[in-house]
């Protein structure tokens, strides 16, 4: 048999590269590759073969044809780590211990959960791994460090978990990968801090550093997917949208910006979306919500309204829906809990009322049962 050596193989006008659709025959031996059919429709394809692709347009289906029948494709999607369908608030604006729960899920008033270990007001920041829920600082008579824990399906007063590492603070940002908790800025005895405070939720014990956000600031409105925390406006009531990855020890960089700068505002998130509602923007009261895409750094989008001007609201989300609850209007501490669809722009609704009127407080979710 005589051997042959090519040293340039062209297509048929001699242009450039031959295109292979069906694959190479080598060696005499075929290479068992074929071309497959697309079909977009109603009805299953007639007469398909192996490999044939097929859309079912009337279902929303994806079908691939493998050993003469067609199997459909399916998607999971993932669930979120940091938050579940009962979602609790601790503490307000004034020096109590309670802590109330609703569930996100229904439209309904809150009811009463249990206490935490020391009574004070503007909660540093509440994170949560869906099992268990981490309520850190306040300020009272004194700023505080202290954290406790409920664990979230089971109502009942909170247990003492560790300490803060920055001393007493409050009004910082806080979110969670379903495993860390991250209370990020926030204000102590000694003016705001940029620190970023780490603990891991399910064992107790002191948060340790992990890194800075942009500046020094308080009332950071803050939320994340799996993967980014992202947090926005701060108590000069700026634009600045800033994220950091928490999965590894780092600082925050530079997002975007909110369509309107503000400070105390409240947000909610699914794995996809960041909203950010309510607070004090350009001096003055705001109903504004606005959202980004948390994977895709960029300025903000009008995405709605909330059912009243107000600022300090507790919120929390299940991944689907948001509620903003409490918080202060013209008139002073509300008790009234918006509710939005975190994938669905438009206004909020009316969820229910709170036990009480008051603002300022510490909120995450969880598993109900």
């Amino acid at each position: 048999m005589s051997d042959a050596e090519f040293e340039k193989i062209t297509n048929r006008a001699g242009t450039g590269a031959p295109n292979f659709t069906y694959g190479l025959n080598s060696g005499g031996a075929d290479s068992g590759l074929a071309g497959f059919a697309y079909t977009a429709s109603g009805t299953e394809p007639s007469s398909p073969a192996n490999g044939d692709v097929w859309f079912d347009t009337a279902n929303d289906k994806y079908y691939t044809y493998i050993n003469d029948e067609f199997k459909q494709l399916t998607h999971v999607s993932p669930a979120i780590n940091f938050g579940g369908d009962r979602g609790v608030f601790g503490g307000g604006n004034t020096d109590v211990n309670n802590i109330d729960y609703l569930d996100i899920t229904s439209a309904g008033n809150a009811v009463d959960f249990g206490d935490l270990t020391v009574s004070r007001s503007y909660i540093g920041g509440a994170v949560s791994n869906k099992t268990r829920g981490v309520f850190a600082g306040g300020s009272a008579s004194s700023y505080y460090n202290t954290m406790d824990y409920i664990t979230i399906s089971t109502t009942g007063n909170a247990v003492d978990y560790g300490d803060l590492s920055a001393g007493g603070l409050y009004w910082a940002g806080n979110m969670s990968d379903g495993t860390s908790g991250f209370f990020a800025g926030g204000s102590t005895t000694g003016g705001n801090v940029n620190q970023i405070q780490k603990i891991t939720i399910a064992s107790t014990g002191n948060a340790t550093d992990f890194g800075d956000v942009l500046s020094a600031t308080s009332q950071l409105a803050s939320c994340c997917d799996n993967t980014h925390a992202i947090l926005a406006g701060d108590a000069a009531q700026s634009n600045v949208i800033q994220k950091f990855a928490m999965s590894s020890a780092g600082n925050a960089t530079d997002f975007g910006d909110l369509t309107v700068g503000g400070a105390k505002l409240g947000a909610v998130s699914d794995l996809t979306y960041a909203v950010f509602g309510g607070g004090a923007r350009n001096g003055a009261l705001s109903n504004v919500l606005d959202y980004v895409t948390i994977q895709s750094s960029g300025n903000a989008t009008d995405f709605g309204d909330l059912t009243d001007t107000k600022q300090f609201v507790g919120s929390a989300s299940n991944g689907t829906n948001g509620v903003f609850a409490g918080g202060n209007n013209n008139s002073g501490a509300i008790n009234n809990i918006d509710k939005i669809v975190i994938s669905t722009t438009g206004n909020a609704t009316d969820f229910g009322d709170m036990t009480r009127t008051a603002y300022g407080f510490g909120s995450c979710s969880g598993n109900a049962s």
